[in-house]
Order: C-alpha cells, then structure tokens, then sequence
C-alpha cells in the first residue's frame, strides 16, 4: 500500500535528525506535534550526548525515523528516572495521536515531572500518583509487534545528503505520476512502498507462509523493476527476519540495507547491491556479478529460452531449463524440510517441454525416497527414469537422471559395485552442467572415501564445496562429508571450524536444506575427536532435537521406522545419542514413534 501525501516542491526543509515521522514521509499536513517531536530529539540528544536516529545518508536516517523505534533513555542513561524515560517515549511516539498534541500539553507534562520528581522518596510500595501517570502514559510495544517475520526491503535513492533538506531536496526524484505508476506497479509484487522526504524509496515485502526462494525472487524483480523505470537510482536489498509494525519493517534488515548504501559511498554507483542472505536464495535465472570491492550486484532475469533448439538462427521457449528445475528443486526441498505436502503446477503450449519437466520430477520422486529411507524403491524409480531417457535420447533430461542415480549408488551399492556411479558421476562432469557440478565431485569424493583413497576424496570433495558455495542450502551434505573425511585423517581439529562457520551460517540464514543432520552430526563428531565432549553432546542434543521435529511430520508408521533406521545419518545420530547422552535422549518424543 502506497502512502499517497507527497511533498510538494519546498514542502520540506529541515534537519533530517529531528523530523517527525509524518515529516519523514513528506505529508503535507502537519500538526504541532511535529514539534513536540523535534523537541523530543534535542532532550534525547542533551541527555546522552547522541541523537536518536543516526546514520550517514538523509534516506538512511529517514527510514530510520520512519520504521525504527527510537532507543530507550534509560537503555543509554540507567541512572534517569523513569518517569523521565516515560516522558521522553511519549514524545518521540511514531504516530501523532500517540505523541502529545502540542507546546502547551508539553509543558504541562514537563510541570507534572517537576512536582514529581521534587517529591520526597519515602519507604512505601507505592510512587507518586504523578510519575504512575507519567509512566503508564508512555507508548507500548503491542505482543504482535515482536513475532519475526522473514522480511526483504529494497531502499532506492539517487541522492547522497548528509546535512539538512533545503527546498531542492524537496522535490521529488521522479516526476509525481511516474512515483505513483511505479509504487503501483510494485504492489503487484506484493510490496509495501512508503516514499521519504528526500524523494527516495522503501519497498518491503513480507510472507510468513511463503518460500524464502520465492520472497527473494519476487523482492529482485521489484528492484528489476525500479532500475527500470528510475535507471539511475542505486538501489540495495537485503533479507533476513525483522519485527513488523503495520507490516513494515523493524530490525536489522534496514540496517543492511542501509549499511549498504553507506559502503557504496559518493560514487554513483546506480547499481542493484545485494546481501549475502537474498544472493544465496537467488535461483539460476538471475544474473549476478561482484563490484571490485566484492560486493553481489543483481544484473538482469534471463527469459527461459533454449538456445539448443533454434528455430531461423532464434532460441525457442523450451520449459524444463535451469531456471524452472531450480524452482522444482527448492519445492521438494522444503517439502523433505518442513514435512509439507505442495503442489506445482506446470503450464505451457503443445511441444515446449512439459515432458520433459515430467522426467525430471521422477527423478526428484526417486530423490525423495532415498532421503526418507526407502532405497531400493528409490534405485528402482530412478533406474526407470534413466530407461526412458536413454530411449529418448534427450541430453538435458539423461543427465539429471545419470547424476542423481550416481548419488544414490554412492552410499548405498556395495564397495565392488562403485564402478557405476563413477562413470556416471564423470559423465555429468563431461555434460558441463554447472547445477550439477557440486553433487558430481560429491558422488566422486564419497566414493574414493569408501574405497580408502582419502587424499584423492578430500581433493573431490573441496571441488564439490566450491560449486555449491552459491547455493548454501544444498552445500552442507557436502561440507558435513569434507568434515568426515578430514576426521578419517586424523585431522578433526580443521574440521571444527569449518563445521561451525556452516552452522553459524545456517543459522543467519535460516534456511536447513539437503545435509542439515549430518552437517550437525559432524560437527559433533569433530568435537568428540579432539576430546571436547561436552561441546560434541551439546551439538548432539541439538541435532537430535532436529531430527525429532521431522519424525513427527511423517504420519505412517513404516516409512518412519524406515527414515530412522535405514538412513545412515539418522541412525548415526540415534547410536552415537544413546553412547553419550543415555537413553532417554535417544528416544524419540512421541512414544508411537519406532524405537530405533
């Protein structure tokens, strides 16, 4: 939703620092509680020495005013009183009918807190009637407001002010009629568009229920659209949890994304800047670079044509690409992580590819029925899969149906049986596909591992963590396999901290994926080899606490009896829980649940 007041040529003028909220959002029609306001930010700053809101760019402070709650007094100055901290909060209140109304029921209040505050302390349980007043009056954060929400905020601007707003700072960045056009166009995405005084931008976009992945992809094609219609604004956009308030953002999200204006300083650099958390849920078919000083930049989104399949020197639409396979991939993946039934529908005209897409969904079937336990129903979908590719002869599909049969043989073919999924592995490598070079040196590295030859592993399986360094969620199998073989070495204190940087990021992205159970198994491992054990049954616990959350979304008895004990990494976890941690730990909750 679009908040419609503009400021008008000279509308604002001022020292961005002590503006209002209503001010911040360049409305024209203001009350003196504005002022109130102003004067509640020079208290604030000669009490602690420090404004309020502080930041190096106008629209970084603005936003700031506009969706940060100020800092509590006391929180800088504890030996205040409280009803001066009440006070002070009442003033700097975000809406006006919150703040008081004016100079004169200021004053009345500074004379209350004066009587107050001049009153003798006596030894009673109960204070003054006039600080009770004073204190209760004071805005209050409602519950709703602290939930976190996985937020993305994009922030476009194309002027650097650091000083005060003068009349030509005032006018808006883009012509009324294009600023409106735009943030309508932009509610389509789903986001909330508030415009600053100074004629920049915020734009968030909030979905508690939806994928991460599809957040992300719906936040970069807003900024897509806004370097579209305003090419030379430079625009930031960062995702992450925040707390809303009125479905705008409150956190360390618009501070990364403020920050990241900052970084770009003076130059124009009429870039898209992204953070680390929106580049990694970014599918394939966004173009991405780096700046020189290695910041991510969004380019471009590629239309899904297939350049294999010219028609008079063109590419062809053609579904089943990087692009909608990358889409199909994060939907099963949080399918297997959230235990969550989703459906994808797939639509295009006769002779585009929806076959294509067919095969390749068996193929992530027979995936899903590795991952729950159930390998030879898996081998036996995948082998089927494979059959009718061959006979189709069809490049792109054979070789998803080769790499993921190769993964699946890997762990489970016995040791004479490698001979197989190492000449598929190296046929996917052969193939050049770029998505499937990371599972490829993996199925290469587990199977030198299994075979005994752990320097020739390491090397395929550092290969395999390079590749799939840009797609985090799909890399901790692979870095929870590097820590297994680093362990085999005798070399687990190089694994410690490879494992913790993994968790560490997991946990600022929020995203588990493929391998979160055995990126935690190994971590724990790590710590017991070099001889810190309560550290190893503290990563324990928490993984089995992992794993227990996904037991109780699987309602069939078997299948889970099956992903216990026929998933190696589970019943690793189940093993090593009653070694270390005793029974009980190692027992799942739910006493229906199969004892394993």
């Amino acid at each position: 939703m679009l908040s419609h007041a503009i400021t008008a040529t000279g509308g604002v003028i001022g020292t961005p620092a002590y503006m209002a909220p209503e001010q911040a959002r360049g409305e024209r029609d203001l009350t003196p509680a504005v002022d109130v306001c102003s004067l509640g930010c020079v208290l604030f700053e000669c009490l602690t020495a420090s404004r309020p809101f502080v930041a190096e760019q106008v629209a970084a402070v603005l936003a700031l005013i506009l969706f940060s709650p100020a800092p509590r007094l006391r929180a800088v100055r504890p030996d205040l009183p409280g009803a001066v901290e009440a006070l002070i909060a009442r003033i700097l209140a975000k809406t006006p009918g919150e703040r008081l109304p004016d100079a004169t029921a200021l004053l009345t209040a500074l004379d209350a807190l004066d009587e107050a505050l001049s009153q003798p302390l006596v030894p009673t349980l109960e204070m003054p009637v006039s600080i009770a007043t004073l204190e209760m009056s004071a805005p209050v954060e409602r519950a709703p407001d602290m939930e976190q929400h996985l937020v993305s905020v994009l922030v476009a601007t194309s002027r650097r002010r650091d000083g005060e707003l003068t009349a030509s700072d005032a006018v808006p960045l883009l012509p009324l009629a294009e600023t409106q056009a735009l943030a309508r166009a932009l509610e389509v995405y789903g986001a909330h568009v508030e415009l600053l005084a100074d004629g920049s931008l915020v734009a968030t976009l909030v979905d508690a229920r939806g994928a991460a992945t599809d957040q992300a992809a719906q936040a970069a094609r807003c900024a897509l659209l806004i370097k579209d219609r305003w090419p030379g604004a430079a625009i930031a956009l960062c995702t992450g949890r925040g707390r809303l308030r009125e479905r705008l953002p409150i956190g360390e999200v618009l501070d990364r994304a403020m920050l990241l204006l900052d970084r770009a300083g003076a130059s124009p650099s009429e870039q898209i800047l992204l953070d680390d958390v929106t580049r990694g849920l970014l599918d394939v078919r966004f173009h991405l670079d780096r700046t020189a000083s290695g910041a991510h930049t969004l380019l471009g989104e590629e239309l899904t044509l297939d350049a294999s399949r010219p028609l008079l020197g063109k590419p062809t639409p053609c579904v089943g690409r990087e692009a909608e396979l990358g889409i199909l991939e994060l939907v099963l993946a949080g399918c297997i992580e959230d235990a969550t039934p989703r459906a994808v529908l797939v639509t295009a005209p006769p002779g585009v590819g929806e076959q294509r897409v067919y095969s390749i969904v068996c193929t992530y079937y027979g995936r899903a029925l590795d991952e729950l336990g159930d390998h030879a129903a898996a081998e036996a979908e995948l082998r089927k899969n494979l059959a009718a590719v061959e006979r189709l002869n069809e490049p792109f599909r054979l070789i998803y149906a080769k790499t993921y049969l190769a993964r699946l043989l890997a762990g489970s073919a016995p040791a004479a049986e490698l001979d197989e999924p190492t000449l598929l592995a190296r046929h996917a490598l052969t193939a050049k596909n770029q998505s499937l070079f990371g599972v490829a040196h993996g199925v290469l590295a587990e199977i030198l591992r299994r075979r005994g030859d752990l320097p020739g592993a390491e090397a395929e399986v550092r290969a395999a963590c390079e590749a799939a360094r840009p797609f985090p969620p799909y890399s901790w199998d692979l870095i929870a396999l590097r820590m297994q073989i680093l362990i085999e070495q005798g070399r687990a204190a190089e694994a410690l901290p490879i494992g913790d940087a993994a968790v560490r990021e997991l946990h600022r992205l929020g995203l588990a994926g493929y391998g979160e159970l055995a990126l935690r198994l190994a971590v724990a491992e790590a710590h017991h080899a070099v001889g810190d054990t309560a550290a190893a049954a503290a990563a324990l616990a928490v993984a089995l606490e992992r794993l227990w959350l996904r037991v109780t979304g699987i309602p069939e008895g078997l299948p889970r009896e099956r992903y216990l004990t026929q998933v190696p990494v589970n019943a690793r976890l189940i093993t090593l829980g009653r070694a270390w941690l005793g029974e009980a730990a190692a027992t799942p909750p739910n006493p229906g649940l199969v004892d394993a």
